[in-house]
């Protein structure tokens, strides 16, 4: 019967623990804002290491691919490498008159 007792105990606080949890979560994604992730517009940041930040405000939407018919691609030659992985290619595009 101790035995029996113990284990539905054990349950009871288990199950409070995830509700205090849940309710805590509930009350962090109502309350704080939605975070962006918004490439740093500095090099130098960048080159140190610092390639985002998180902003509360969205970002300014990024413009527009070219045009397809805009340039002319014709793929040089290409390497990859296994150790270290990586892969490069050589492209020469001409601007369409």
């Amino acid at each position: 019967m101790l035995l029996l007792s113990l284990l539905v105990l054990a349950v009871f606080k288990l199950v409070w623990h995830h509700e205090e949890l849940a309710s805590a979560a509930d009350r962090w994604c109502q309350g704080e804002p939605t975070y962006y992730v918004q490439i740093s517009g500095d090099e130098v940041e960048r080159t140190l290491g610092m390639p985002a930040a998180l902003v509360s405000s969205p970002p300014a939407a990024l413009p527009a691919p070219p045009a397809d018919e805009l340039y002319d691609v014709e793929v040089l030659n290409t390497s990859q490498t296994l150790y270290p992985p990586s892969a490069s290619a050589n492209v020469l595009m001409t601007l369409n008159p």
